[in-house]
């Protein structure tokens, strides 16, 4: 576990100084960039965290809470199964509650943030169904499937969110009931003006080798 948790601490601080500004092509760390850079869970590392960080990277961390002062905690896919017709969404689950969970600690859950973090959500679950694609690559009845439950699960979201801010928590999408603990019944923040929201890019740290990390 040490030696995980060694990884992890090694693999954070170098997604987050890799963390590019808008428009720009995302590059490797240096070390020059590394220098200074701490694990606590501010709003850059939990923006890493969130729209930057491949979903096997992210649950590396998840599984030994690291940064130890995010909230890591989540009910998995509150607003409906966990694994709809047999597609696994947990763990993109997992990720969109920290991401609600840990913007609404920092004071920026805002509805422009809500609307990233929920477009960063159906990304993931896209991400998922690609497993199920043909050698070729192409489409196939079981993907295409995977992709329509995929955007049911983004347009209830959505459609929650809407709710609350309507005042109408608890409400029924599509013949589901929220749960009244769900962070979907989370309150927005206020707008913050000039408020930098990561743009929703492909999760670009394939190049880490947690593996290597570990055995270093």
């Amino acid at each position: 576990m040490k030696v995980l948790a060694s990884a992890i601490v090694i693999l954070l601080p170098v997604m987050v100084s890799a963390l590019p500004a808008a428009n720009s092509t995302p590059t490797p760390a240096t070390p020059q960039q590394l220098e200074g850079r701490s694990l606590f869970c501010n709003p850059w590392v939990a923006d890493t965290l969130i729209f930057r960080m491949s979903m096997d990277n992210f649950q590396n961390a998840r599984g030994i809470g690291i940064p130890f002062d995010c909230d890591w905690t989540s009910d998995g896919c509150s607003l409906s199964p966990d694994k709809p017709a047999g597609f696994d969404f947990t763990e993109s689950c997992y990720r969109h509650d920290f991401a609600y969970r840990n913007t609404k600690a920092q004071n920026r859950f805002t509805g422009t943030m809500r609307k990233s973090i929920d477009v960063n959500f159906r990304k993931d679950l896209y991400n998922y169904c690609r497993q199920f694609a043909t050698a070729s690559g192409w489409f196939n009845s079981r993907q295409a499937r995977c992709r329509r439950v995929a955007d049911f699960y983004y347009v209830a979201v959505r459609r929650f969110g809407m709710l609350k801010a309507e005042g109408k928590a608890g409400g029924v999408v599509g013949g589901m009931t929220l749960s009244k603990d769900s962070v979907l019944n989370m309150e927005l923040d206020e707008d913050i003006p000039g408020q930098q929201i990561p743009e929703v890019w492909e999760n670009d740290d394939s190049t880490v080798n947690i593996q290597a990390l570990a055995q270093a």
